[in-house]
C-alpha cells in the first residue's frame, strides 16, 4: 500500500511539473476550438408587403456554399404584426432542414415582431426554397438569411440562450438610437434584428439590410464578438421599437 501511495504521488508530481513546463495542453474557455466565426454567404432582403396568411414558401435570396467548415445558418424574420407559433425550414422541397428559434421580440403599438432562427451543420447548398409558417395575420414579412463558418457544432453552445438580448415595446423619440447589448466573446460574432412601425434612419455596425416597408420598418446588422457588443439602429420618428440580438459562438 505504501508503495502504491508513493507511486501515485510521484505521478501527480510529474504531471504538475509537466504542466508548469507547458508540456500539457490547458482547457480553453469560450468555444474551445480556436476558430473564428466568419460570415460566408448572405442574402438580399426579401420584403413581402402583401402577405397575410401563413405560409411563405419561396426564395430567401441566398445561394449557400457547399462543404463549409463548421457551418451554421441564421435567418431573421420581421412581421408587420404580432404572430405566434413561427417555424422556418430551409430547402423545404428537399432535405427540409428545420431551423430553431433562438430569440424573438415584439412591440404592441404597431404591432410588429421579429424572430431569429438558426441551425448548425451544413445547410443544403444552392438557392433553395425557404418555408415559414405562423399563426395570425402577418401584414408584411421581411426575410434575411446568412451562413457562417467557424461555428461550434452543438446548437445550445453555438447560440447560448443566456446571451440573447431582447427589447420589447420600448419607447423612443425621433433621432434617438435603439441599442441591443449582446454578451459575446472574442472570435464570436453577434447578430441583431430591429423593427418598428415607423421608419429607421440608419443602422450601425455592419448592415445586412434596412428597409421601411408598408407595415413595418425592419433592419439587421452584425459585428465581431467581444465581451459586450452594442448593435444599434437610429429611429426617424417617435414611437416604440423592438429588437433581438444573439451571440454566435466559435468552434
Amino acid at each position: 500500500m505504501k508503495r502504491l501511495i508513493a507511486l501515485l504521488l510521484c505521478v501527480a508530481l510529474c504531471c504538475l511539473q509537466a504542466n508548469a513546463a507547458g508540456w500539457l495542453p490547458l482547457a480553453k474557455s469560450g468555444g474551445g476550438g480556436g476558430g473564428t466565426v466568419t460570415l460566408q454567404d448572405k442574402s438580399t432582403a426579401v420584403v413581402d408587403s402583401t402577405i397575410a396568411a401563413s405560409p411563405y414558401t419561396g426564395t430567401a435570396n441566398i445561394t449557400v456554399t457547399g462543404s463549409l467548415t463548421n457551418p451554421a445558418m441564421t435567418i431573421t424574420l420581421v412581421f408587420g404584426a404580432t404572430v405566434s407559433a413561427v417555424t422556418a425550414h430551409w430547402d423545404s422541397a428537399g432535405a427540409n432542414q428545420a431551423l430553431t428559434q433562438i430569440g424573438t421580440a415584439g412591440e404592441t403599438t404597431g404591432p410588429t415582431s421579429t424572430y431569429i432562427f438558426g441551425m448548425v451543420g451544413q445547410p443544403t447548398a444552392g438557392n433553395k426554397t425557404l418555408n415559414v409558417t405562423w399563426t395570425g395575420t402577418a401584414n408584411e414579412l421581411q426575410i434575411f438569411a446568412e451562413t457562417w463558418i467557424g461555428v461550434n457544432q452543438t446548437f445550445a453552445t453555438a447560440f447560448p440562450s443566456g446571451h440573447v438580448s431582447t427589447t420589447n415595446s420600448a419607447a423612443i423619440s425621433g433621432g434617438a438610437t435603439a441599442t441591443q447589448t449582446i454578451t459575446s466573446a472574442t472570435n464570436d460574432a453577434v447578430l441583431a434584428s430591429f423593427c418598428n412601425d415607423l421608419t429607421w434612419t440608419s443602422i450601425g455596425a455592419t448592415s445586412f439590410y434596412l428597409t421601411n416597408g408598408g407595415f413595418v420598418a425592419g433592419g439587421s446588422n452584425h459585428a465581431a464578438g467581444a465581451v459586450s457588443v452594442n448593435l444599434t439602429a437610429v429611429n426617424n420618428g417617435g414611437d416604440h421599437w423592438c429588437g433581438v440580438g444573439i451571440d454566435i459562438v466559435h468552434n
